[in-house]
């Protein structure tokens, strides 16, 4: 048995962040019904690149879900949307705050209905402060939250991450802040608002050290290329064939290194021994060590650095990801099945528990096909009331 079964959760989301949150949470165990609008569906449905009119970004943040077609505007199905709020544990939505409230469905009004309801509303910036009324896409927040200031080549421009990293990390803190509201659900029978702004969740994990080193030194972090802003040699270095990055900042890893590729030399070298010293003399290292990894391949220097267990990565494209050998032995990718394209492979769920085990296949769903089901099903709708409805 899955943590979460038995959990039902309302995803009124879309684009990345909300279905993310509410992903990890279907990963969990819990049954997520996805309400998309009528005739149109999640705005990701209809992104590139696609399959048989599925696309790709969809199924990877979708699968597993239940989807059902409703306009809240309309009032019969609105009260259908209600009816499914009371036989419902979780409501995960991310619009603009205040837009629930336009459709008379925000917390207030939803634990009217259901007290002890979890809403979690994910936004830009937080339901309060000076730019709780603002929009805001992952590229925006990246940007503001200082993300882009630090991220590219030292002198450069900003610039953002290659993949929507504030999005997916508010989704997370989505997920996380949905289960502590179910605990404290059990502990004391109430329901929860949960509200996550992706500016606050990028600045309390992905900037949160270079935040406190600034508020230490009051020194502004600025871009650093391959290099690590404070530790050396934490850099890429170029070989025969491609390049590596190496990571070896505490004295002893250096050593290490530098006896594994036969310079013991630069460890003894003054300037090299004291982990402080490495890097107020980082362009000076970067020299001595430089010639020693373009002596190699990357193979040959990934298998020292693996003989004595030093830390590394080979700098992977998309598709050696998609075939990496750890990623296959994890369990890493699964095949989502799609009554239009037929299968997807993605990447599953990364954490592993005795109580999950491995599934090997997920669904991706139409639009609105779960609509007649869940009616019927969970609400004891007749085939007369369902038709009326969606007249």
């Amino acid at each position: 048995m899955k943590p979460l079964e038995g959990i039902r959760v309302l995803d009124l989301t879309q684009f990345v962040a909300g279905p993310m949150c509410t992903l990890t949470l279907c990963d969990l165990g819990a049954e997520v019904i996805k309400i998309e609008r009528a005739g149109f569906g999640d705005d990701t449905r209809n992104e590139t690149p696609a399959r048989g009119g599925t696309s790709a970004k969809f199924v990877s943040c979708n699968r597993g879900k239940k989807s059902i077609e409703l306009n809240l505007k309309d009032p019969r199905q609105k009260e259908i949307f209600i009816n499914l709020v009371k036989i419902s544990d979780v409501v995960v939505e991310n619009y603009k705050p205040g837009t629930m409230k336009k459709f008379g469905l925000d917390y207030e009004a939803l634990r009217q209905i259901k007290p002890d309801i979890i809403y979690a509303a994910i936004s830009g910036f937080g339901q309060t402060g000076p730019y709780s009324g603002r929009g805001a896409l992952d590229i925006a927040v990246q940007a503001m939250s200082g993300f882009m200031s630090i991220t590219g080549e030292k002198n450069g421009k900003p610039v953002k991450a290659g993949t929507s990293i504030a999005d997916v990390v508010a989704g997370l803190y989505g997920a996380i802040g949905v289960l502590a509201a179910l605990q404290n659900r059990a502990n004391t029978g109430e329901g929860q608002f949960v509200d996550v702004s992706m500016l606050d969740a990028m600045a309390a994990s992905v900037m949160v050290n270079e935040i406190a080193r600034y508020n230490v030194n009051g020194i502004v972090p600025v871009p650093q290329g391959n290099r690590h802003a404070i530790s050396a040699p934490f850099q890429e270095f170029g070989t025969k064939d491609g390049s590596i990055m190496v990571c070896c900042p505490t004295n002893a890893q250096f050593k290490t290194l530098m006896e594994a590729l036969g310079h013991p030399e630069i460890y003894e070298d003054p300037r090299f021994k004291e982990q402080k010293d490495r890097y107020q003399n980082k362009d000076e290292l970067d020299a001595a060590m430089q010639p020693v990894f373009s002596a190699l391949t990357t193979a040959e220097a990934a298998a020292v650095m693996a003989k004595y267990s030093l830390p590394f990565g080979e700098i992977n494209k998309v598709d050696d990801v998609a075939k990496n050998e750890q990623l296959i032995a994890r369990d890493m990718f699964i095949d989502v099945e799609d009554s239009k394209a037929g299968t997807f492979r993605t990447v599953g769920f990364p954490l592993k528990m005795q109580s999950m085990p491995y599934q090997p296949a997920f669904r991706s769903p139409a639009l609105g096909e779960d609509t007649h089901d869940v009616m019927a099903q969970l609400l004891n709708m007749t085939e007369e009331e369902i038709a009326k409805a969606f007249e």
